[in-house]
């Protein structure tokens, strides 16, 4: 499985094979990034984030300096709570724009 916000070669190439204009459904996005088992609301939280990442990738765009240090962040504390080190209120709390 990939891991998070890191896809492999043959999930890259299935995300740019999605035709223009068609948006890629979220459930797959996170079965691609190996995240299929969150909890409803880390899902909500980071998915438009998630969305970006993929637009950025599927359009060859350069990733910003923003939208990196961001990346890293869902992937630390998604991380933490799924390997037991937060829980889940830290996690979202972390993760949304008020922390």
């Amino acid at each position: 499985m990939s891991t998070a916000l890191s896809l492999r070669i043959s999930d890259q190439k299935q995300l740019t094979s999605v035709p223009a204009g068609i948006p890629l459904l979220s459930s797959e996005m996170y079965h691609l990034l190996g995240w299929g088992d969150l909890s409803p609301a880390l899902k909500e939280l980071v998915e438009p984030d998630i969305h970006d990442y993929v637009s950025t990738m599927i359009n060859e765009e350069p990733v910003v300096a923003a939208q990196e240090q961001r990346r890293r962040r869902i992937v630390y504390w998604i991380d933490a709570f799924r390997s037991g080190l937060c829980s889940e209120h830290t996690a979202l709390a972390a993760l949304s724009d008020d922390f």
